[in-house]
Formats: C-alpha cells, structure tokens, sequence
C-alpha cells in the first residue's frame, strides 16, 4: 500500500507527505505517563498511515523547530492562548497555530 498524507483539520497543516515528516511531535517537558502514551500512539500510527518517522521531543528541544504538533499541557499551547487546565477529563482540542498543530486534552 502507498503512503498516504497525514492533514489536519484547518487551514491544511501538512504532516508528512511522500514518506516525510513535515512536523515533529514536542511533548510537554514534565509529560505525564499518559502524555507519553499519546505521544507514541500517535507518532505510531502516523507512521503507519503516512509511511514517515515521526520524531518524539521534549518540549525543551523545540526552540530549533520550525513545525511542531505540540501534544499534551505545553508551554507553546499556553502561548497560543490554550488554557489546558479548563479542558474537561474527557474533553479534546486539536488546534491549528500557524504551521503547528495543538493537540491537547482535559
């Protein structure tokens, strides 16, 4: 099976195409056990759909990045007015920030 490209909702954030990786995934710098599941599920299952590496970081590499999908409670999502905190438990955003993307929960 060919890969396929990965687009988030939105104005069309491309996250791979053609086997590559257009973002990298940046977790929260103290991520919770949870957050580091979500970041794995989701580099992995990227991966299988697009046929690209989807690189994991912490939060405290990302200065150098030009396209990130931050996942979980971060620093960046605070930046970008998302207030985690007033998320429900169950409860989901998937944002687009420019050319990232926020992915976050209650």
């Amino acid at each position: 099976m060919a890969p396929r490209t990965a687009v988030a909702e939105g104005p069309g954030i491309v996250l791979a195409e053609h086997g590559r990786v257009e973002h990298v995934t940046v977790q929260a710098a103290a991520a919770t056990p949870a957050e580091q599941t979500a970041a794995t599920e989701l580099a992995t299952y990227l991966a299988r759909i697009t046929g690209a590496d989807f690189r994991i970081v912490p939060e405290s590499a990302d200065a150098a990045l030009s396209k990130t999908v931050y996942l979980g409670w971060t620093q960046s999502a605070a930046a970008y007015s998302v207030a985690c905190e007033q998320l429900d438990e169950e409860e989901w955003l998937v944002r687009p920030a420019g050319d990232n993307l926020i992915v976050t929960g209650g």
